[in-house]
C-alpha cells in the first residue's frame, strides 16, 4: 500500500537519500554521473536545471521523477530519471509520481515536456501515448543494457528509446526551415502534432545571409552511457569538422546533435554530418529557442541496434524510416 509514502518536491537536502535510491537501484550503472555526486546534485537542485517530485517513506526516499531543464529559454522541458526502489514497485507509485510531475510542469509554465520511454517495457511505451503524447522519434542503442535491473539474465545489448512529446497548451507560430532530406518526415510530424508552422525549405531562403557563425558548441558526455550529447544555437556549415573532433576527443559509442530549424544553411549542415555518418532521429518542438530536430551517429553500429521493440503505430514508422537511414 502506498498510504505511507508521501509526495512531495525535491530538495537540495534530498540529494544523499536520492543518491542512495540511485545506488539501491542500479549500483554504479546508472549514467548521468551527476547522481553520484552529491555536492554537484544537490546545487543542480538549488539552481532548478533539476526539479522534480519524490516518493518518500519514513527518512528514506523510494521514487523519483524529474524535470530536466536543457535550455533556459525553452517552454518544453525533459523529463526522466524515473526511478522505483524495488520493494515500492507494483503499488502504483509510478502512476503517482507521474501525476505528480505533470502538475509540477504545469505550474512552472511550460507547454509540454520531452521525455524517452525505453523499449524494455511495453507499459511505458503505452502510457506515454495515452493521453495525447505524440512520438517524434526513436534513439537507437541509448539505453545501456547494464542501466536495465529487469534484464539480468538476458543476453547483453543496447535498448532503444522512443521520444515522446507531451503537449500541454498551444505553442506559438512559427516559421521552420526544413532540411530537404528530411523534410517529408518532419512535416508529417508536424501535421500529427498539430502545430501551427510556416514550412520553408532552405532554398526559398537563399536571398539571406548564408553566411552562419559558428557559435559555441555545447558538448555533454555521458561515459557510462558513451553518449556524446552537442548543441549549438547557431550551426554553421563547418560544424562536422568540429563534431568530428569532439568524436575524436570523447570516442562515444553514440552522439547526438541537436539543430535549431531556423537555420537557413540547414541543408549545407545535414550534408555535412550525413557525410560523417548521422542521420535522422527526432523532432524537438519548442526544445531551445525554436523547434530542433535531433540526428543521432553510432560509432558501431550491430544488427542487436536496429532490431526494436516498438508496438506503437507511430513508432513503428518511425523506427523503419530511422533504420533505413542508418544503413
Amino acid at each position: 500500500m502506498t498510504k505511507d509514502i508521501h509526495i512531495r518536491r525535491l530538495v537540495p537536502e534530498d540529494a544523499p537519500a536520492l543518491t542512495a535510491l540511485i545506488r539501491r537501484c542500479y549500483g554504479e550503472t546508472y549514467g548521468p554521473s551527476v547522481f553520484y555526486d552529491t555536492a554537484s546534485l544537490a546545487e543542480m537542485i538549488s539552481n532548478r536545471k533539476l526539479c522534480s517530485v519524490v516518493a518518500e517513506k519514513g527518512l528514506q526516499i523510494v521514487g523519483h521523477m524529474g524535470l530536466t531543464v536543457r535550455h533556459p529559454e525553452s517552454i518544453v522541458c525533459e523529463t526522466g530519471n524515473t526511478v522505483v526502489d524495488k520493494g515500492a514497485r507494483g503499488q502504483g507509485l509510478l502512476l503517482k509520481l507521474g501525476i505528480a510531475l505533470h502538475d509540477l510542469v504545469k505550474q512552472a509554465k511550460y507547454v509540454g515536456y520531452v521525455h524517452y520511454p525505453t523499449t524494455a517495457h511495453h507499459i511505458m511505451q503505452r502510457a506515454s501515448v495515452a493521453y495525447g503524447g505524440k512520438e517524434t522519434g526513436v534513439m537507437l542503442a541509448y539505453v545501456s543494457e547494464t542501466t536495465e535491473p529487469e534484464l539480468i539474465g538476458k543476453p547483453l545489448r543496447s535498448l532503444a528509446a522512443t521520444v515522446v512529446y507531451q503537449p500541454l497548451s498551444l505553442v506559438p507560430n512559427r516559421e521552420v526551415v526544413l532540411p530537404m532530406k528530411y523534410h517529408a518526415v518532419i512535416e508529417r510530424l508536424y501535421e500529427k502534432l498539430n502545430l501551427d508552422r510556416t514550412v520553408i525549405t532552405s532554398s526559398q531562403s537563399l536571398n539571406k545571409n548564408l553566411a552562419t557563425d559558428e557559435a559555441p558548441i555545447d558538448a555533454d558526455y555521458c561515459s557510462k552511457r558513451e553518449v556524446l550529447h552537442i548543441y549549438t544555437k547557431k550551426a554553421g556549415i563547418n560544424l562536422a569538422e568540429s563534431v568530428s573532433a569532439l568524436i575524436v576527443k570523447y570516442q562515444p559509442k553514440i552522439t547526438h546533435i541537436d539543430i535549431p530549424l531556423d537555420n537557413v544553411t540547414i541543408d549545407s549542415v545535414v550534408e555535412g554530418l550525413t557525410d560523417i555518418g548521422f542521420f535522422f532521429c527526432a523532432l524537438l518542438p519548442e526544445f531551445a529557442e525554436t523547434d530542433l530536430i535531433r540526428l543521432q551517429a553510432i560509432t558501431s553500429i550491430v544488427p542487436d541496434d536496429l532490431e526494436l521493440n516498438l508496438i506503437n503505430e507511430d513508432a513503428i514508422g518511425l523506427g523503419e524510416f530511422i533504420c533505413q537511414s542508418a544503413c
